[in-house]
């Protein structure tokens, strides 16, 4: 199993960041391929977007604590991917960890899995766009050229 992690400090509290992260709504803002994502049930949201030019439209797993200000999602099919957003209080501010951890990946063919796991260090850098992307949002600083999608190719 790969795991990949990224961490950025924001300035911002620590309930402003969880607040924003944990909004369905604002996804498509941080995220680089969905263009919708919309809660379907009591732990479960339907993203839907486009990644590599190829719609698609599928169920997570979603789970927020409050209290501990963590987020967490995963797949709902036989591939093993899922992740956490941690926010932690630093005072004045705020650090968000971002942890991804990449398994088997049974619902691909082996021709698709190598092409996955071929991209790996580009979802890495995608992890830290996504952590500086929310950094902008949540600090105010997100010029508008850097506005949805913030260059990602989709």
């Amino acid at each position: 199993m790969k795991q990949l992690s990224t961490k950025v400090e924001i300035n911002a509290s620590a309930d402003e960041v969880y607040a924003y992260v944990t909004d369905v709504n604002h996804m498509p803002d941080f995220l680089p391929f969905p263009d919708k994502v919309t809660p379907v049930g009591e732990g479960k949201v339907r993203v839907q977007g486009k990644m590599s030019g190829q719609p698609f439209d599928k169920i997570a797993w979603f789970k927020t604590n409050k209290d501990a200000r963590t987020m967490q999602w995963g797949a709902t099919t036989r591939n093993e991917y899922s992740g956490e957003m941690a926010i932690n209080d630093l005072g004045d501010h705020s650090e968000l960890a971002i942890d991804v951890r990449l398994g088997k990946m049974l619902d691909m063919s082996e021709s698709d899995r190598k092409e996955f796991e071929a991209h790996v260090p580009d979802i890495q850098t995608s992890l830290d766009q996504i952590g500086q992307t929310i950094k902008q949002q949540c600090e105010g600083t997100l010029v508008p050229a850097d506005e949805k999608k913030h260059g990602w190719a989709r």
